[in-house]
């Protein structure tokens, strides 16, 4: 498994994942917002998640405060329940605690099994359930601690 930075000559690989109805200017957008690692003044990258020289994979990270990130992984459905996801959040969570984040969150649909169980792995805590666009969801909530002894 490899986790790269996405690129601006990436941009069709969004096709295959939900970035993909986005309309091609929003695409191009975020991708420079990833290039830059800015979104509206917080630390904000996209990286491709890719087996075998495929990309099976996106890992969006948001910072929230200076010591607080998100993550959001998306691995495409045909490579689910591999291990790839699990391989990913462990890179991506470490990259983070390298980069002296100590709290990870993510927003978790709640009828994604496999999503809670990744988080419930990986030792996530829930922290609450509410509602969002009519789909109820799962804040998950984990210190970054021991990441600085992997």
């Amino acid at each position: 498994m490899e986790l790269r930075p996405i690129s601006k000559s990436d941009i069709k690989l969004l096709d295959g994942f939900s970035y993909g109805a986005m309309p091609e200017r929003e695409k191009q957008k975020m991708i420079e917002e990833s290039v830059s690692k800015m979104h509206e003044g917080k630390y904000f990258e996209l990286f491709l998640v890719f087996q075998n020289a495929k990309c099976i994979g996106i890992m969006n990270v948001f910072e929230h405060t200076e010591c607080i990130v998100s993550v959001a992984p998306e691995i495409l459905e045909s490579e689910r329940h591999k291990g790839y996801g699990f391989e990913a959040m462990i890179a991506i969570l470490s990259l983070m605690y390298e980069k002296d984040y100590t709290i990870a969150v993510a927003d978790v649909d709640f009828s994604s099994v496999a999503g809670i169980k990744l988080h419930e792995k990986l030792a996530f805590e829930r922290e609450r359930t509410y509602t969002k666009d009519g789909k109820t969801m799962a804040l998950y909530i984990r210190t970054l601690r021991e990441f600085g002894e992997i």
